[in-house]
């Protein structure tokens, strides 16, 4: 494979991970949708969720995908492999160590078929450092520039801004929710499960997830790219 061969594959790659994020925001709720009755109550109340519904195969898929991807990524430097890596370890730890569901609590799941509530730290600890991490990519590492800083540069740097900070503002917002319908602030009573009978929680996720896959799609030469650039993805 020749350079310039290389340096396609190397944008598309980039590009399949935004478009990967983005689809699991949506393919995940839609393909759930088709199960109906089938799917046990509140498998809407998160794209994690979605794992006890028919949209299973999906989710774990693209979580899966988007994790290889974000591990095997030729990153710049060490700071950039290591993030890179990291957050892509805790995609597939997502999928592997599904969430709790109050209609299953007390149920073995996930591919370790551990308790759920051994499973759900896990998974909440995997998905905090994913989106924290997808949130540090934007902010701080694709802000990055090693030469003239040119005005298609300036737009990108602001997209990336605006995808980090969206990514952090949705996820302090998911978790100060989570935490006020816990403690019975909100959810007139209903403990800790309150939190599934409301949209906020795959809302928010969905928010976050598109956030993620327009900078990753940025990244990769989608969204304004220079001139050069451009070329190099014909």
């Amino acid at each position: 494979m020749n350079e310039k061969n290389t340096a396609v594959s190397y944008w598309r790659l980039r590009q399949l991970i935004g478009v990967f994020g983005i689809l699991l925001a949506f393919l995940s709720i839609l393909t759930g949708l088709l199960g109906g009755a089938d799917n046990p109550p509140h498998w809407w109340s998160s794209i994690s969720a979605t794992y006890y519904s028919n949209a299973a195969p999906v989710m774990v898929g693209l979580l899966v995908c988007v994790g290889m991807f974000l591990t095997t990524y030729d990153a710049y430097d060490t700071v950039d492999a290591v993030v890179s890596t990291v957050s892509g370890i805790s995609s597939v730890c997502i999928a592997f160590f599904p969430c709790r569901l109050e209609a299953l609590e007390g149920s073995r799941v996930g591919v370790f078929h551990l308790p759920v509530s051994v499973s759900q730290p896990i998974h909440s600890i995997a998905a905090v450092t994913f989106f924290l991490l997808l949130a540090c990519m934007s902010i701080f590492l694709f802000t990055r520039t090693g030469g003239n800083v040119t005005d298609r540069k300036k737009i990108r740097n602001t997209i990336y801004l605006i995808c980090g900070w969206t990514i952090i503002a949705a996820l302090s917002a998911d978790g100060i929710l989570a935490a006020l319908y816990a403690n019975n602030v909100l959810g007139n009573g209903k403990g800790k499960y309150a939190f599934e009978y409301t949209a906020w929680g795959i809302s928010l996720e969905a928010v976050m997830l598109i956030a993620f896959g327009v900078s990753w799609l940025t990244k990769g030469g989608l969204i304004k790219p220079d001139m050069q650039s451009a070329e190099n993805h014909l």
